[in-house]
């Protein structure tokens, strides 16, 4: 239904507008007429307008949301290479098992943030979402 809402208003602009030269080719319209094809097409273009705009708002709160995620795995990814480099001056076993005990939690917390990411984009692309979640191993075998 919302995809109908455009189109119908493009195609009633269109259709005013095409009956609009129709009439004008075979007599002179009064000034009344003129004015109101003009308010008819003018409303069908601020609706449409609108619904536009507000389709666009809906998908920048999208890039948003995407945007915080993909920071948030950044910084995880960041804490993770900090973590890598600092292990490599260990000299212990006890040392190295902290190291990845603290990145096997960051590991768990940035699939975590991408499960989530990939629920935000499920709202805008569906069947892109579906086919990269088959393709993912499932989180039964992500976990221990």
């Amino acid at each position: 239904m919302k995809s109908l809402l455009p189109l119908g208003l493009v195609l009633l602009a269109l259709l005013l507008s095409g009956f609009f030269v129709y009439v004008t080719t075979y007599r002179s319209s009064t000034l009344l007429e003129v004015a109101l094809f003009q308010i008819f097409i003018l409303l069908a273009g601020i609706v449409g307008s609108w619904w536009f705009g507000h389709q666009a708002e809906v998908n920048r709160s999208h890039a948003r949301s995407a945007f915080r995620r993909v920071t948030s795995v950044y910084t995880g990814l960041s804490a993770a290479a900090s973590i890598i480099d600092e292990s490599r001056e260990f000299d212990s076993v006890e040392k190295y098992r902290l190291a990845f005990a603290r990145l096997e939690e960051l590991v768990r917390s940035q699939l975590i943030t991408a499960d989530d990411a990939l629920e935000d984009w499920r709202d805008m692309v569906p069947e892109d979402v579906r086919d990269l979640k088959k393709r993912l191993p499932s989180p039964s075998q992500r976990q221990e």
